[in-house]
């Protein structure tokens, strides 16, 4: 999971560490969301904010060599 002031990604992984494509990853808004109630991950127009998170989650979970 990855946090900043307006958005929370939340990314699962299989056992062999591996994403798991869009079941049930969660993105959500929490300006326009605090709630978390609409899941945004699978919308077009966030993609450019659902990429850059991924990233920077990908990037924290090497540095770190989280498991």
């Amino acid at each position: 999971m990855i946090r900043t002031d307006d958005w929370k990604l939340v990314f699962h992984f299989d056992a062999a560490d591996k994403p798991l494509p869009h079941r049930g990853h969660e993105l959500f808004n929490l300006s326009a969301d605090p709630g978390e109630l609409k899941n945004l991950y699978g919308s077009g127009d966030i993609a450019p904010v659902r990429k850059s998170l991924e990233a920077r989650l990908r990037e924290w979970i090497v540095e770190y060599e989280v498991q």
